[in-house]
Order: structure tokens, then C-alpha cells, then sequence
């Protein structure tokens, strides 16, 4: 690991040379992972003529098959699943640590293959052989479309959808705090180009499946407030999920940290869930309310990482009360520092 950022025109050259490379979107879908990696790959192939191999390993919710084409992944397909040794290198977009490429747990990527780590989040460990990581940046679409202009690489149309695509979702629709003039700038010239900005908003904004709202309707019951230490929670179970017929739907979920994070006079929130793939696993995903409160710092001692308004955390626990007394007591000892 270098533990320091490369220059566009060097993790470019390392590119240029690859026969097979790999991209395995991030396992948290999401559309800044996947247009970053759309629009890498068609970058490649117009410039290089090289066929980025793209991979991930779920199957897309339906808002996905209808904002962009799905038929370029292979579905259903986890890096732990691929020969590596058949490929020459890999490319994260947007994994904030390399653990987050796969859904198997404590997953590392195996020697012998060339990394190149692109992201944006400000816990990310530099796990690459060349890295370009700028936890300033609202979404890795905004940096990469640096990237792409550093390079002198014309930005098409479609790659501009791409990545107007990954900045509307990390940052709220414009809502967020590390939202800069660059992300509008960026909007623009996709506008420009003749990207539909509303049509996109709108199949982001007014297309919520069913499962989605009934996802909310479990957030918001098991909601706790404490008064007394600003910030509030909500948890949930596998089998709250199963007994809402939700079990296998979370693609389609919102962010729940997201659900509450607008809870008037708290500092933070927080959403624990139980890994419904890894048994024994918790997540803990935090959100800030006031925005000189830094998540992050309670993400890390969880085991996890991300930004000051946006981090989470994983840790394993024998049921959800021991995850929230491990999560509560965490919170309660990195506060008692400050």
C-alpha cells in the first residue's frame, strides 16, 4: 500500500497497460459505485479499447434497470467467486475499504494482481497500489469526472448521466454538506450535454417500491429518542424483517440513518441492524443532525469508517441488546474524550 495519492496521469498509465482488467462494484448499491464504474468502463473502451470487466453480486433493484444498463454487469457474481489469477488488474470505485467489494466477510483482495483504488470516503486505508482517495469530495462520480478532465478525455453525453447519476445520490439531491460549486458546475455541463436532470430526480424521488415504505414503517416504530444524550436509534431484527415479508428485499430499502437523521434537537442518529447475510454480524450506520458533530470518529471504533455526516460501523454481538449496549457504551466513551 502506498498510503498517498498517485496523479491521474499515472494510475492512467497503469491502466493502459492491463489486458483483463476487473471493476467488483462496491456490495452496498449504490448509483455513485455503479456510474463510476459505467463510466470507467466506457472511458476504456472509447480510449483504450479495453473491455473493463464488470461484476457484482446481487441482482439490482428495479430502479437500477430503469436509470441505466444493467446488461454491462454481470449479476449475481462476488469477487470471492472470480480467479483473480485470470485477471491483471482491479479496479475500486467507490469502497471506502476493500472489505466492502465483497459481501463475505473480513474479505481481502489476494496478492498478484495490480489495485487501483479511486474513492471518496475519508476513512479509506489507501488499500491500493495507486490510489486517488479525496474524502472532501461529495461522491466518487464528482471525482472522477476530475479525473476524466485532468486527462484532456472528452466526457460524452452518456458518461455525463453516469455521473450526474452518483453525485444526485451522495448528495441528497444537492442537500449535503460537501456539496461544492464543482458538483453544480458538473450538473450543468450534463445539462448541457442534454441530460434530463428532471427525469432523473423524478424516477429517483417518485418511483418507491412497496417494500421501501413498509422498510419505514419498522424504522420509524422501533424509534428511540434519548433526550438527555441528543441523538436517537432505531434497530431491527431478521426476523422483524421476515415477519414484514422484507427478508431478501433490502436493495430496495432507503438508507434507514437517512429515515431520522432530520429528528429535531438531536445531535446524531444511528440505525442497528443484524447482517442478514453474516450471522452474528451488526451494523451500525450513523448520521449526523448537527453538522459539527464528526460520526465518524464513533464508525471507527466500531470497526468501520466514512465521512463526518455519514460513517457506519461493523461488529459482531450475540443479539441485537448486546449490539446496542456495545453501540451505546462506544458512543459514551468516545464523547467522555471530547
Amino acid at each position: 500500500m502506498s498510503g498517498k495519492n498517485n496523479t491521474p496521469k499515472e494510475i492512467w498509465e497503469e491502466i493502459k497497460k492491463s489486458k483483463l482488467p476487473v471493476c467488483c462494484i462496491d456490495s452496498r448499491f449504490d448509483f455513485d459505485a455503479v456510474g463510476a464504474a459505467l463510466a470507467m468502463k466506457e472511458v476504456m473502451k472509447n480510449e483504450l479499447d479495453i473491455d473493463l470487466r464488470l461484476t457484482w453480486h446481487g441482482k439490482f433493484p428495479d430502479i437500477a434497470r430503469e436509470l441505466i444498463d444493467c446488461s454491462q454487469i454481470e449479476e449475481g457474481i462476488d469477487i470471492s467467486d472470480i480467479d483473480l489469477t485470470e485477471h491483471d488488474l482491479l479496479i475500486a470505485l467507490d469502497s471506502g475499504e476493500e472489505e466492502h467489494i465483497s459481501i463475505k466477510d473480513g474479505f481481502v483482495i489476494p496478492g498478484g494482481i495490480t489495485k487501483i483504488n479511486i474513492d471518496h470516503h475519508a476513512s479509506n486505508p489507501f488499500f491500493g497500489d495507486l490510489n486517488l482517495v479525496d474524502g472532501n469530495i461529495i461522491s466518487t462520480c464528482s471525482l472522477l469526472h476530475g479525473f476524466f478532465e485532468e486527462l484532456g478525455i472528452e466526457i460524452s453525453t452518456k458518461m455525463y448521466r453516469l455521473l450526474l447519476l452518483g453525485i444526485l445520490e451522495d448528495s441528497g439531491r444537492f442537500n449535503y454538506d460537501l456539496t461544492s460549486s464543482e458538483d453544480f458546475r458538473i450538473a450543468a455541463f450534463a445539462i448541457d450535454k442534454g441530460v434530463d436532470l428532471f427525469k432523473i430526480i423524478w424516477a429517483l424521488t417518485f418511483n418507491e417500491p412497496e417494500a421501501s415504505m413498509r422498510y419505514k414503517g419498522l424504522v420509524y416504530k422501533n424509534l428511540v429518542v434519548d433526550k438527555a444524550e441528543k441523538y436517537a436509534y432505531s434497530s431491527h431484527t431478521i426476523n422483524e424483517l421476515k415477519d414484514l415479508d422484507l427478508l431478501g428485499k433490502e436493495q430496495s430499502f432507503p438508507h434507514g440513518s437517512d429515515l431520522i437523521k432530520t429528528l429535531k434537537d438531536m445531535d446524531f442518529v444511528f440505525i442497528l441492524k443484524e447482517d442478514v447475510r453474516n450471522k452474528g454480524m451488526y451494523e451500525c450506520s450513523f448520521r449526523n443532525h448537527d453538522p459539527e458533530v464528526d460520526v465518524s470518529a464513533f464508525a471507527k471504533a466500531l470497526g468501520g469508517g466514512g465521512h463526518k455526516t455519514a460513517a457506519s460501523g461493523r461488529f459482531k454481538a450475540k443479539d441485537t441488546e448486546e449490539a446496542l449496549s456495545i453501540a451505546k457504551a462506544t458512543i459514551k466513551k468516545i464523547r467522555e474524550k471530547k
